[in-house]
């Protein structure tokens, strides 16, 4: 949410009093872009862009990783980094983060599908805690990984698999002075997109 104090004089020089209320709120995809839609936010973060392009102010790459449970082939051999077609026939645990671009619309932008999705959870805590306990193997951002990876080994894709995450704006705020200021900020203080 973003309001906008109305001109003040002082001195003779006008001041703008900005307030941004900033109301961090955890949703899906669905409902944020619903929220845009209708004016409820102002501005609104997603994660589940899969090109830059696709981004309409970038702030940031997370790169995808595999995760399988310690005991499994892939975890005991001694590969680095693994292609995801490898795990397209694996008991899969569709973790989604609540995100609308995950592991099974990654499969499927590489022309294959994940045939044997075990069970789809939104939850990070609760998708890692299936890993452990062994029910299949996941695609999940590198930055959601536990700071404890006991009993699960991660690992970089020889694929380039990215999300890029940033910020949007309602139709209804999109290009006003203060839209256009916040996302200005926003965007200086994120990654210049080449070290991408």
């Amino acid at each position: 949410m973003v309001p906008l104090w109305p001109s003040q004089l002082q001195n003779g020089h006008q001041i703008v009093a900005v307030l941004i209320d900033v109301v961090a709120l955890e949703a899906s995809d669905v409902e944020i872009d619903t929220w845009l839609a209708d004016g409820t936010v102002d501005l609104g973060g997603g994660a589940s862009y899969a090109r830059l392009q696709d981004c309409e102010f970038p702030l940031g790459r997370d790169d995808w990783v595999a995760v399988v449970p310690a005991g499994h082939a892939i975890a005991t051999s001694r590969v680095r980094d693994i292609s995801l077609s490898q795990l397209a026939n694996e008991p899969f645990v569709l973790a989604t983060g609540g995100c609308t671009h995950h592991a099974r619309s990654l499969a499927e932008d590489l022309g294959f599908e994940l045939t044997d999705i075990r069970v789809k959870v939104r939850d990070w805590a609760s998708s890692y805690a299936l890993f452990r306990e062994g029910l299949g193997v996941t695609v999940v951002p590198e930055s959601t990984l536990p700071g404890d990876l006991r009993g699960l080994r991660a690992l970089p894709f020889t694929d380039n698999l990215h999300r890029y995450f940033g910020l949007k704006s309602s139709e209804q705020t999109s290009g006003t002075p203060l839209a256009v200021t916040c996302l200005e900020v926003a965007s200086s203080l994120a990654c210049s997109t080449e070290d991408w």
